[in-house]
């Protein structure tokens, strides 16, 4: 258990360094992979999951950092109500790669500014730098917790679980953000495809999501979805005179997907018609 309540953070860091918004959709497979995903959560929901440290991503957690719920065969602990300030202290080290850390410093100023105004007295007014993570592999409680993919979108490859741990590399039956600075070049957008094809690869017992609805727990095709999705985004962009015509697009090819908002954000700036 407490394996898992250490590594989540460097899921949630990922996923708050690049998004603070996550919920995918529940789509059954015959496989027989266990997959742990995130609420549909508030920014609210991640912040107390980050506070606490105690709670596995599956688990919703109040903006008062106290109160947990959780549909998963886990049966974890309460978030406990801990000062963000604690993180940075010795009861929690976080960590992240040289340059995940060299991005959170270039895109903090602007991302604090951008989201200043959407979540009102929610907004944070500075972010904590995690410390550099000197090597790929970690030893916790005698297990191997190895640091894989691509530069900028890593995730955490268990052996002995043959779990992976995602940031935000993965999502499932929901429009895709492809608005982020790290997702906005067609070389980026490759290198982010062949992070899915490592995990595909690695063939995995146990996944847990770095973005998915309340009650998906089985969906081990999301990396597949996610290159699929990223492959049909590439081919429709020299094809859309502006931003309309790729949302469109998009929107026929997967009808009534979720978080359109990502979508049409992303259409904007990948069409040049305003910058992230």
């Amino acid at each position: 258990m407490k394996l898992f309540r250490a590594i989540v953070l460097l899921s949630l860091l990922d996923l708050l360094v690049n998004q603070t918004t996550a919920s995918h959709h529940h789509h059954k497979t015959a496989k027989p992979v266990k997959a742990y995903a995130a609420e549909d959560s508030s920014v609210d929901d991640y912040v107390a999951q980050v506070r606490g440290s105690m709670c596995l991503p599956n688990v919703t957690c109040g903006s008062d950092g106290k109160s947990c719920k959780t549909d998963c065969e886990f049966r974890v602990a309460q978030c406990k109500d801990t000062d963000l300030k604690e993180v940075e202290s010795d009861k929690c080290e976080v960590l992240a790669t040289a340059s995940v850390i060299r991005y959170v410093k270039d895109t903090v100023d602007a991302k604090l500014e951008a989201w200043k105004d959407q979540l009102g007295a929610d907004a944070p007014s500075s972010t904590i730098v995690p410390s550099v993570l000197k090597s790929k592999a970690l030893k916790l409680e005698g297990s191997s917790l190895e640091i894989r993919g691509p530069v900028y979108r890593t995730f955490v490859w268990i052996p002995e679980l043959k779990a992976v741990v995602d940031g935000v590399l993965m999502v499932s039956n929901i429009h895709t953000f492809v608005a982020e600075r790290k997702r906005q070049t067609p070389e980026s957008r490759a290198e982010w495809i062949r992070g899915l094809e490592q995990i595909q690869a690695l063939k995995p017992s146990i996944i847990i999501s770095g973005h998915a609805l309340p009650g998906d727990l089985t969906d081990d095709e999301a990396p597949a979805f996610t290159a699929a999705y990223f492959r049909e985004f590439e081919a429709q962009i020299p094809l859309a005179r502006n931003s309309t015509d790729l949302i469109a697009a998009m929107k026929e090819k997967y009808p009534g997907f979720q978080d359109e908002s990502s979508l049409e954000l992303s259409a904007q700036v990948i069409k040049g018609e305003r910058k992230w």
